[in-house]
């Protein structure tokens, strides 16, 4: 075998090993589009046709955020209280199933994420998610504050 052919299958070996990293690297970057897909927030005239055309849903939640002191936020994964040690998937106890429901049909009405209120109970302070996008600590949210 001479050095030319040795060469020659060493570049096939390399090219081979090239093609096989870019093809793999092409599935995972496919893999965290699909994982992770690119959300642009909404434009600011859909947002305000969304709460013009749905200000009744909107201000029903708005009220329903002050009258429940007790509520830190809900959504689709369950309720946080004042009083709960976290959240819990079904309400209990101070969170009637009831009003979770009503909660979550106004949000789906509106097309909202979820809803919270301050803690503290200012009544001005509360919150109806619209939007949101990031991965952990790098939550971008935009919201309806009533």
């Amino acid at each position: 075998m001479s050095l030319k052919s040795q060469f020659r299958d060493l570049l096939k070996v390399v090219a081979v090993g090239g093609l096989i990293c870019l093809a793999l690297a092409l599935c995972f970057l496919a893999f965290l589009f699909f994982v992770f897909p690119s959300k642009k927030p909404p434009q600011e005239k859909q947002v305000l046709r969304n709460f013009y055309e749905h200000r009744a849903a909107f201000e029903r939640l708005r009220d329903m955020l002050i009258e429940d002191k007790k509520l830190v936020r809900l959504a689709g994964w369950g309720v946080q209280t004042t009083t709960s040690m976290g959240t819990n998937e079904h309400p209990i106890g101070d969170f009637s199933s009831d009003r979770y429901k009503e909660y979550m049909a106004l949000l789906k009405e509106v097309g909202g994420g979820g809803a919270q209120r301050d803690e503290n109970d200012p009544a001005v302070d509360v919150c109806i998610w619209m939007y949101a996008s990031g991965w952990a600590g790098t939550l971008d949210t935009s919201m309806f504050v009533g």
